[in-house]
């Protein structure tokens, strides 16, 4: 009897305690830059998994291993994504990620001017540090700096994309928890 209901109470602290944390699966469909990710409200930050480069005589740079970018306020504070997150970013906030010079590349290595940017969705970081946030979820990704090449080697643009989709995650395990619980309950009325 005891056994049953520490399952019970087990699964019912990780119920809800999954209500206050989510992921959401983002998705931007190819217009000159197309991209995935997942962004985690616990953990507060955006993992890019994917790019794929759909430009129309740019050639974008995509990446080869994903790039996690940390949650920030305008002035480059960590900020608290809500766990309720409808899938917009506005002008207060956005995800910062590592410097240029930092991520992994399928064409190359940001080397020279723009190597100590810092890219991000929604925000990113020049070489003096100073972090800039602006609205990006839907139109133009106006701060996502992505390397692409020209007569010089490679520049850093700001591609657009077309309207960004968040799904939720549905928690591993959640439904087997929840009928757990069901089970435990059912038997400790018997």
């Amino acid at each position: 009897m005891r056994t049953r209901t520490i399952l019970l109470g087990l699964s019912s602290l990780a119920i809800a305690s999954g209500a206050h944390a989510a992921l959401f699966s983002v998705t931007a469909p190819v217009t000159s830059i197309g991209f995935t990710g997942i962004v985690d409200t616990s953990a507060d930050t955006f993992t890019l998994t994917s790019v794929t480069d759909g430009a129309g005589g740019l050639d974008f740079w995509t990446i080869s291993a994903p790039v996690v970018m940390n949650a920030v306020d305008s002035g480059g504070a960590a900020y608290d994504v809500p766990d309720t997150w409808d899938g917009t970013i506005d002008s207060t906030w956005g995800f910062l990620g590592p410097l240029l010079s930092g991520i992994s590349y399928n064409e190359g290595s940001a080397t020279g001017t723009w190597s100590d940017w810092a890219t991000g969705w929604g925000a990113f970081m020049n070489s003096a540090g100073t972090v800039y946030t602006t609205a990006s979820h839907n139109g133009p990704l106006h701060n996502w700096v992505f390397t692409s090449t020209n007569s010089n080697g490679y520049w850093i643009t700001q591609p657009s994309h077309g309207p960004v989709s968040s799904t939720l995650v549905p928690a591993p395990g959640a439904a087997a928890l929840l009928g757990l619980g069901g089970l435990c309950a059912a038997r400790r009325r018997r």
